[in-house]
């Protein structure tokens, strides 16, 4: 369900097109290149399996438990077409 990929141009990358073929939800913390990349790709149609945005000041054991609920817990169509941040 996850791909990780480098948050500069991700939406725009070779991977993130693979993860996008592979309906797999893009993981980054790359928060101000990726939303915006994310919300013009919706806008256009296109499809967008999800976006998980984690910010850098959030404690890695905090952003890998909220992630593995998430996985565990949200289904594809809950993520499509959406960006979903996990704060501090």
């Amino acid at each position: 369900m996850f791909a990780t990929l480098r948050p500069a141009y991700a939406l725009r990358s070779r991977g993130a097109g693979m993860a996008v073929t592979r309906n797999l939800v893009l993981l980054t913390h790359g928060g101000r290149t990726v939303p915006p990349c994310a919300d013009t790709r919706v806008a256009a149609g296109l499809p967008m399996p999800g976006v998980f945005l984690v910010t850098d000041d959030t404690p890695v054991g905090q952003a890998i438990d909220d992630l593995l609920i998430a996985a565990n817990c949200l289904s594809p169509d809950e993520c499509k077409d959406i960006v979903r941040y996990f704060l501090l």
